[in-house]
């Protein structure tokens, strides 16, 4: 059987654009927090009867680690049938995470990254799973109020990681035009597969560890790099 190429399906590809916004992730790619969600729901979980009845510490943690890419909400949800339980547990774990998330350092490189993107004058989006109250703090724990111009979290975009909400409200408030001039720098499958989800023509996934690397590059990050500071030559800025 002869196959026809169909013209328009081998035209040339679109030239991609000049980056306009970047979404980087923060806490992930910008500021290492560690395991602070398992370790502040293992805090509840020894500080208070609220979560003993889900079984072993060790039943516990394997709950976490599965689903380790979720919200706190979301992950605390999937322990419980009951909503008021849910929320009364998600309010412990926020105060436990602000205490565990507040020893956490920027990444080497993390702020020379934002000032070089926006001496490129991108529009800088620090997006991230955390609730406003615990990203509020971090920002002031780590100094950087007015740093970016803009910071993000899932109470303002919908739907985590992976789905497109965050970057899209990203750029969206960011002013960007198209989703191929949106840049995405990213720390977990989940945050790289919304980035392409969102059409994307730049994400890059962030990882010195290479098996993190490898399930980056599968979730279909455009390059992969060890440190940020490797950042700005593939994303083009």
């Amino acid at each position: 059987m002869t196959l026809i190429e169909d013209p328009v399906a081998t035209a040339p590809p679109r030239a991609v654009p000049r980056p306009t916004v970047a979404a980087l992730s923060f806490p992930g790619a910008l500021v290492d927090t560690g395991a602070a969600l398992e370790n502040a729901i293992m805090d509840v979980y020894y500080e208070s009867p609220l979560l003993t009845v889900f079984g072993s510490p060790d039943e516990v943690k394997a709950v976490i680690r599965a689903g380790a890419e979720r919200t706190s909400l979301s992950l605390i949800r999937s322990l419980t049938r009951s909503e008021d339980h849910a929320r009364r547990i998600h309010a412990a774990v926020e105060q436990a995470y602000r205490r565990r998330v507040l020893a956490a350092a920027a990444r080497p490189g993390a702020v020379a990254l934002i000032e070089r993107a926006k001496d490129a004058a991108l529009s800088v989006v620090l997006t991230t799973h955390l609730s406003r109250a615990n990203r509020e703090a971090l920002l002031d724990h780590l100094g950087w109020r007015g740093l970016a111009d803009l910071l993000l979290g899932p109470d303002e975009a919908g739907r985590p990681a992976p789905a497109p909400d965050l970057a899209l409200t990203a750029l969206l408030r960011a002013g960007g035009a198209d989703v191929a001039e949106l840049l995405v720098v990213a720390a977990t499958p989940a945050e790289v597969a919304a980035g392409v989800h969102a059409g994307s023509a730049r994400v890059i996934g962030v990882s010195a560890d290479t098996e993190t690397a490898a399930r980056l590059a599968r979730a279909g990050a455009h390059a992969v790099v060890s440190d940020l500071a490797g950042v700005p030559a593939v994303a083009g800025v």
